[in-house]
């Protein structure tokens, strides 16, 4: 019991912007493709009163089957991204990138509405999400937030890839890859990540794929939303963004 207590105390001392539940002040409207999918979406974004959470809304839907929860036994599938389904048998997929930056940033009560089954890629990060909620503003509201915190390791393991939760006061992220092509190799990072910091060190870094991979999921790809690796090197004429930009793209679906 001190352990919790003591993590609670620095939790509330250091991560302030975690005390109460927040939402956006303003409704947002998103323009852009699917990365899978190809298709055109129109994405809005609404502010929802305490205790909502996060809820996904497929506007092309029949009104009885359009809702998804935003829950952890609601992912159906994670080849290449997150997709979320429902008990009508429908999926909404690509969730990681805005959930990611509405987690960053501490905003739990939201509406998410769309015109169809994929977020937005936009430019293949979730700067766009981040400068678009600071711009419109993150409300405040007048209900504390239930935190959850890890009190013992918790191990997950999938082929050679595998996630452990640490108990820490802090939010930090550890993560590690390996590939063949050269361009990425091995990259390891390892941050405490609150809202400034995710902004400025994880936020902008873009998802990547590569070109030998013919399995027909990325119909909206381009190097405009994409770092794409052919034959083991950059394809991008701009370059990355970060050395480590991958690790760090990383960081950031596993905060999604």
């Amino acid at each position: 019991m001190p352990q919790y207590t003591d993590a609670c105390m620095m939790l509330d001392r250091d991560l302030k912007y975690l005390r109460h539940q927040r939402t956006i002040a303003a409704p947002i409207t998103f323009l852009g493709i699917g990365l899978h999918t190809g298709e055109r979406t129109t994405m809005r974004l609404r502010p929802a009163e305490p205790g909502h959470g996060l809820a996904i809304i497929r506007k092309d839907l029949a009104i009885y089957q359009q809702a998804f929860a935003v829950r952890c036994e609601a992912v159906i599938d994670s080849t290449r991204c997150t997709a979320l389904g429902n008990r009508f048998g429908h999926q909404v997929s690509t969730v990681e990138h805005l959930l990611s930056a509405l987690a960053a940033l501490g905003i739990d009560n939201v509406i998410i509405e769309l015109n169809g089954p994929e977020i937005p890629i936009m430019d293949g990060s979730a700067m766009p999400f981040v400068e678009a909620l600071e711009k419109v503003g993150i409300r405040r509201l007048d209900a504390r937030r239930e935190v959850i915190i890890v009190r013992r390791p918790v191990h997950l393991r999938q082929g050679s890839s595998w996630a452990e939760l640490l108990p820490d006061p802090s939010r930090r992220v550890s993560v590690s890859i390996d590939f063949e092509a050269h361009v990425i190799g091995t990259q390891t990072i390892s941050i405490d990540v609150t809202p400034e910091v995710y902004r400025h060190e994880i936020a902008a870094a873009r998802t990547f794929g590569f070109t030998d991979h013919s399995d027909g999921l990325i119909q909206g790809g381009s190097i405009k939303n994409v770092i794409l690796v052919r034959e083991g090197k950059l394809a991008n004429p701009g370059g990355l963004r970060f050395r480590d930009e991958f690790v760090r793209h990383k960081v950031l679906d596993v905060i999604g």
